[in-house]
């Protein structure tokens, strides 16, 4: 909330919020719904957020195709830190059979991946489950982040040297999530103590 907050309260966008505890590249499932609930029920509007890994919404809007309005249910599906799945009425905006978004040289795939439409809330949904790397995974679909309000992403820090250039601000949050990286709570089945930052000088004599 605070971290909705503070994009809320920019003067100009876009605004990027990373959701870091949720990020593909550490384990995360890239399917929780926390922040996107959140930004609803305050009714935070001129939104884009992704990508949530969700191969049955996917097929569900390949199955009813591109311009059509179906009832969708987004996220909460891989595991008990999910959160819970978002039942939404969607628009089917674009739907990309083999997505791919770009880091330097190396060519990310997101197989094949939708862009749907809740108001003027973008969310974009993809069948093999990457981080976010690069405005690419949004733009190839027709989106314009540089004119939105607030760009939320599933990532860590991988997206900085693309993002930074178009954004005001970005905004490292830390909403529930399998991820979270807050390493003074233990986490841990195997890890003995005393570690840092639990502990603040692990190397201490008793």
């Amino acid at each position: 909330d605070e971290a909705r907050d503070q994009a809320a309260a920019a003067s100009e966008g876009p605004v990027v919020l990373a959701d870091t505890s949720d990020n593909a590249g550490s384990g995360g499932p890239s399917d929780t719904t926390f922040v996107l609930r959140r930004i609803l029920e305050r009714g935070i509007d001129d939104v884009v957020s992704g990508f949530y890994w969700d191969p049955i919404a996917v097929r569900f809007c390949q199955e009813a195709g591109e311009g059509e309005r179906i009832p969708l249910r987004i996220g909460g599906k891989a595991c008990r830190d999910s959160g819970e799945p978002l039942d939404l009425e969607v628009e089917i905006r674009k739907i990309l059979p083999a997505a791919r978004q770009t880091l330097g040289d190396t060519v990310v795939e997101m197989g094949v991946s939708v862009w749907v439409s809740l108001g003027d809330i973008d969310i974009v949904l993809n069948s093999i489950r990457t981080q976010v790397l690069s405005p690419e995974g949004f733009s190839q679909f027709g989106i314009d982040l540089a004119a939105r309000k607030l760009v939320v992403i599933k990532s860590i820090q991988h997206f900085h040297a693309g993002f930074a250039p178009m954004a005001s601000q970005i905004i490292y949050a830390m909403p529930p999530g399998p991820t979270v990286s807050d390493f003074t709570v233990p986490r841990y089945g195997a890890r003995q103590t005393p570690y840092w930052p639990l502990v603040e000088d692990p190397f201490a004599e008793d």
